[in-house]
């Protein structure tokens, strides 16, 4: 439900982008603080209530990806153009690791306040129930503390957001000039320090061939409630250049490589490192603390790479997610066909690798805010941005099945070759049909890795920790492609834009 909720936020980013900037921060994000809470706590207690599951998960999609569309990603873009025109990077850096780390504080809450009461018959005898008879338990005849629980939370989420929604500010009229000044200077030196020299030299030419008229059209015009207005491109001019499509496959691209190891990263331990000669206790140590792990990673990742890119410009630090992400997804496969001959150097390989590829995926979500004003300027950066962002929460709905249809994919493809290899009639006596049934058989899960071993010929290969390597290479390519579409998007030409000035 999760998955689905985000995806609903995405779909709702992606068709009001243009009028949720329009109907101001404020009001979207105190709209968030009802239908937030309303959607994950106080609709699903009401559902809890009554017993019905299917509304809680429709209010929890429903009303709660609603909600989760005006507190989520209506921040960034004003945090990188009003509020922090200087240091945008570190700005939005910022705001996600507040976002990630309320993770942290809520897991440490919950497992100090949760209550783990284990009754045995000794117990109940010495509370004076000893003639207590056995019964049924009729639903709603009682109380479990799920309902009151979840109208707390949704109370104190609700004050929360409540509080920081009347708290939003935007600069006073007078400072958009000063601003933009300051803007344009960050922009220039990113630009410079990125070695990406084609946007100044555009915005050159253009200055030089500056004429009565065109000076006379520099002068600010202003919005509707009497700001001037920002330079750069609006929504449908964006939409008119190659750099917003670059921009938008890069983010779903990107979003998807570190995921797997967020969601399964667990499980990925277990089945590569399942049947190693490591010691179990090993295994089993590396694959709880494996989340926390890539958790980590992601939050440094967070944390790091707005100011990296603040430092160096968008365009290289997009460049080193890929010279970073590529390669160390490409070492996984490496990693685990060490697993047989030398499991100690395969699983630090295996660590190394997924804690850098978590800590580039991280960085994905943190620059886009910060790239959309860079190449459209801040004129209608919320609107641009929330049509972009939209592939986030695509990405995390797709890429969350990516990884296991892949495994599924090559854990057939290896169970079919060892089948072929296995004699007919020790293969129909163990399973009760030929080899021809093979495919079926493995769909159905009655052929196993397990049960095809012992009469495989001697000397066959377990694949069980190869059976990833195949998305992996998919993860890889994923990379790739997000590496080429963010290095086009920063190396192609693109005209500066002053406010009002059409194309």
């Amino acid at each position: 439900m999760a998955a689905l909720m985000s995806l609903v936020a995405g779909v709702l980013a992606a068709t009001l982008a243009n009028y949720s900037a329009g109907f101001g921060v404020r009001r979207v994000a105190l709209a968030g603080s009802v239908f937030f809470p309303a959607g994950i706590y106080f609709l699903p207690a009401v559902a809890v209530q009554a017993n019905a599951l299917t509304a809680y998960s429709l209010t929890t999609v429903a009303v709660g990806g609603f909600g989760f569309y005006c507190i989520y990603p209506q921040i960034p873009p004003l945090l990188s153009t009003r509020w922090f025109p200087d240091k945008p990077g570190l700005a939005v850096s910022i705001y996600f690791t507040g976002f990630g780390s309320g993770v942290i504080v809520a897991s440490k809450v919950v497992t100090r306040t949760v209550e783990v009461v284990l009754a045995t018959q000794r117990d109940l005898v010495a509370s004076g129930f000893k003639g207590l008879e056995e019964g049924v338990y009729v639903v709603g005849t009682g109380s479990n503390g799920v309902c009151e629980t979840m109208v707390g939370m949704g109370c104190l989420t609700f004050t929360m957001l409540h509080v920081a929604g009347w708290s939003y500010r935007l600069p006073h009229a007078t400072d958009a000039a000063e601003y933009q000044a300051t803007a344009k200077a960050q922009l220039a030196v990113a630009k410079r320090k990125a070695s990406d020299l084609r946007y100044e030299t555009l915005a050159m030419a253009a200055q030089a061939d500056a004429t009565p008229a065109t000076a006379a059209a520099a002068v600010p015009q202003l919005t509707a409630d009497g700001r001037p207005m920002l330079d750069g491109y609006s929504l449908a001019e964006a939409h008119r250049t190659p750099h917003m499509y670059l921009l938008w496959a890069s983010t779903g691209a990107l979003g998807i490589t570190g995921l797997p190891f967020l969601l399964s990263g667990q499980f990925m331990i277990n089945d590569i490192f399942g049947g190693s000669a490591l010691p179990s206790a090993v295994i089993g140590a590396t694959a709880v603390a494996f989340p926390a792990m890539v958790g980590t990673a992601n939050m440094v990742g967070r944390g790091v790479w707005g100011p990296v890119s603040d430092r160096l410009g968008r365009g290289t630090t997009y460049g080193l997610f890929g010279l970073l992400s590529v390669p160390s997804l490409l070492l996984l496969p490496t990693a685990t066909g060490m697993v047989a001959t030398a499991p100690e150097s395969a699983l630090l390989a295996f660590k190394a690798a997924s804690l850098m590829t978590v800590g580039v995926f991280a960085g994905g979500p943190v620059l886009l805010a910060p790239a959309t004003t860079d190449l459209f300027g801040p004129r209608d950066a919320q609107a641009i941005y929330g049509r972009l962002w939209m592939m986030l929460p695509a990405a995390n709905f797709f890429g969350a099945s990516l990884v296991s249809k892949v495994r599924e994919f090559s854990y057939a493809k290896h169970a079919l070759a060892i089948a072929g290899q296995c004699d007919e009639a020790t293969f129909h006596a163990t399973f009760g049909a030929g080899r021809a049934e093979a495919a079926t058989l493995i769909a159905s899960k009655t052929v196993t890795l397990p049960l095809l071993l012992p009469i495989a010929p001697e000397g066959t290969i377990d694949p069980s920790p190869l059976l990833y390597d195949d998305a992996f290479y998919t993860l890889a390519g994923f990379s790739t492609l997000a590496f080429l579409c963010n290095v086009a998007a920063f190396r192609i030409p693109i005209k500066a834009r002053r406010a009002g000035q059409e194309i």
